[in-house]
């Protein structure tokens, strides 16, 4: 398995795993990528803020690059031009899990 952005990793039931020996055969594991553990699908879920963010701007300022930068931890150096991209994380705001849906639009043209 090649997880080249994995900051943590979480056991089946929540616990940050910090070693190798509290893995036994056929665990199930979360990985994240620094954020905090949810699962989805619960009861308790259902409770949790979503919250829904538009990305917006003329072409070619950079919002491709700052939303991947915070979704994913990653900086794009090659600019490709945006038609439309959908991104979840979930987030911890004010000590609860929330669930951000952002939007990654293309370019307005200023006109």
């Amino acid at each position: 398995m090649n997880i080249k952005h994995a900051k943590i990793v979480f056991s089946e039931n929540g616990a940050e795993v910090n070693n190798i020996d509290e893995i036994s055969a056929n665990s199930l594991l979360y990985i994240s990528q620094g954020e905090p553990f949810f699962r989805g699908g619960d009861v308790s879920s259902s409770f949790i803020e979503s919250y829904s963010i538009s990305v917006l701007g003329t072409a070619s300022v950079g919002k491709s690059a700052i939303t991947l930068r915070y979704v994913r931890d990653f900086f794009a150096k090659d600019w490709d031009p945006t038609i439309e991209d959908a991104y979840k994380k979930t987030v911890e705001i004010d000590g609860k899990p929330c669930k951000l849906e952002i939007l990654d639009t293309a370019g307005q043209d200023v006109r």
